[in-house]
């Protein structure tokens, strides 16, 4: 049962981070930039951006959906090794604790914007 929410987890994130992905770099890298990447990026605008309220929920989203696609996939790498009702408890606290600092972490550079 855990294993198909795992890898029903890891699919949709990773559908999702593909998506966003897609739109990052179609609006601030390559396809919809004349010449290739933002050439006219300079702080003004990346201050303007890490203003935003609209970019903020994006990265909050981004950065949730990699971690927690990252992580699914250690905890299902672990659980093939682990096959015990206690280690996986272990396996389970452990990585939600990790995915917590790094998402607090993660958090820190979007929300001083």
């Amino acid at each position: 049962m855990a294993g198909g929410r795992l890898r029903l987890t890891i699919y949709f994130t990773g559908g999702l981070i593909a998506i966003l992905l897609i739109i990052h770099l179609s609006l601030y890298s390559f396809w919809l930039v004349e010449g290739g990447y933002y050439t006219n990026m300079d702080w003004s605008n990346v201050s303007n951006r890490m203003r935003s309220l609209t970019w903020d929920i994006f990265y909050i989203i981004l950065l949730s959906a990699v971690l927690l696609h990252s992580y699914s996939g250690i905890k299902g790498i672990l659980y093939e090794y682990i096959t015990g009702d206690r280690g996986r408890r272990i396996v389970d606290i452990v990585t939600t604790i990790i995915w917590v600092v790094a998402l607090i972490y993660g958090l820190i550079p979007i929300m001083a914007g």
